[in-house]
C-alpha cells in the first residue's frame, strides 16, 4: 500500500499537481487513481451529422453482487453488461435472438475489451452501454461498445459477430435484409 501511495505522489508531482496528505479528501477534478493515459474522458457530444453512425444506448443496473473484494465491479461482469446491450440490439435485428423463432444464427467470433477505470456499485444508479455498428462484411459484422458511469468512459469492447448455420456448423453469408439492417444501423443506408 505504501509503494502505491509513493508512486501516486510521484505521479501527481510529475503532472504538476500537489501531493495530497493522507487524510485530506480528494479535491474536485483531482487526478483519478489510474494511469494518466486513462484519466477522465469527457462525455462525447453526439455527432448529429446526417452520415453519423447511429448509437444505441442501453442502461444496465449494477448489483451489489457484481462487486468483488476490491470494492469495484469485477472485470468479468463488464462482459455481461456488454452482452446484455448486444443481445438487445440483436433481438431487434432480423438475425434474431439465439433460440427464438426468428433465430437465423450468429456467434461471437472475437471479443476484445479495454478496461479504463473501475466501475463501482452505486445503489439505484445504472451504467450505460453505448453500441454502434462499426463494420458490416459478407458474413460478419463488428460492434463497438463503450461502458460509461458518471460521465466517464470505463471500458471499451469490440466484438465480431458471425452469421452462423448451426446445422452445417459453419459461417453463412448475411441475408440481404440482415445486411441492410446492420448497414442502416451503421449509417450506410
Amino acid at each position: 500500500m505504501v509503494l502505491v501511495r509513493r508512486q501516486l505522489r510521484r505521479l501527481r508531482a510529475q503532472q504538476g499537481g500537489a501531493a495530497r496528505s493522507r487524510r485530506s479528501a480528494a479535491a474536485p477534478g483531482d487526478v483519478p487513481q489510474t494511469h494518466p493515459r486513462l484519466s477522465r474522458v469527457p462525455d462525447p457530444v453526439p455527432d448529429t451529422s446526417p452520415d453519423a453512425a447511429p448509437i444505441t444506448e442501453y442502461a444496465v443496473q449494477v448489483r451489489f453482487s457484481d462487486v468483488d473484494h476490491l470494492g469495484h465491479v469485477n472485470h468479468a461482469r463488464h462482459l455481461s453488461f456488454f452482452e446484455d446491450a448486444r443481445m438487445a440490439l440483436i433481438g431487434a435485428s432480423p438475425s434474431g435472438l439465439p433460440g427464438s423463432p426468428a433465430d437465423r444464427g450468429c456467434i461471437a467470433a472475437r471479443l476484445t475489451v479495454d478496461y479504463l477505470r473501475p466501475v463501482t456499485y452505486q445503489p439505484g444508479e445504472a451504467v450505460r452501454v453505448r453500441t454502434r455498428v462499426d463494420r458490416v462484411g459478407r458474413s460478419s459484422w463488428t460492434l463497438a461498445q463503450q461502458l460509461w458511469q458518471d460521465g466517464e468512459l470505463a471500458a471499451r469492447c469490440e466484438v465480431v459477430l458471425v452469421a452462423y448455420d448451426y446445422a452445417a456448423r459453419s459461417a453463412r453469408p448475411l441475408d440481404d435484409d440482415e445486411r441492410a439492417w446492420w448497414a442502416r444501423h451503421r449509417g450506410d443506408a
